[in-house]
């Protein structure tokens, strides 16, 4: 399944229903993104995400998930080369998302989030 990936904006809205997350079911992006910092652990909003509805202004209610991912976009332009010192330690790499032939890339949009199982770790472990 190939959906399409929308960046939404602090000022819609998103309707959950039924949910511990939020006392209220309807709250604006911002509202959620501060509620988040209180209750990031005890959602999947990581893993499966958090069922519910988008509304945009101008358009109909939409459904589908809120998931949380990490976006790092570098300021450098190249990473510089340090001479090589010593033994050649091999580093694990991420996989690569591969990007079917007949799209093109948009800057905006994320790639799909990985599958992995999440562990706890530092300061909220």
């Amino acid at each position: 399944m190939n959906n399409p990936i929308h960046i939404i904006d602090n000022d819609d809205v998103l309707h959950t229903g039924a949910s511990a997350l939020m006392f209220q079911c309807t709250f604006k992006v911002s509202e959620f993104l501060a509620m988040m910092q209180a209750k990031l652990e005890e959602e999947y909003i990581f893993g499966d995400g958090l069922e519910c509805d988008l509304l945009s202004p101008g358009q109909s209610w939409k459904k589908g998930k809120v998931k949380v991912r990490l976006e790092f976009s570098s300021s450098e332009s190249a990473i510089p080369q340090v001479p090589q010192q010593g033994p050649i330690v091999a580093v694990p790499q991420f996989p690569n998302i591969p990007i079917p032939y007949n799209e093109t890339v948009n800057p905006e949009e994320l790639p799909p989030p990985l599958r992995r199982q999440i562990h706890p770790v530092g300061m909220w472990s």
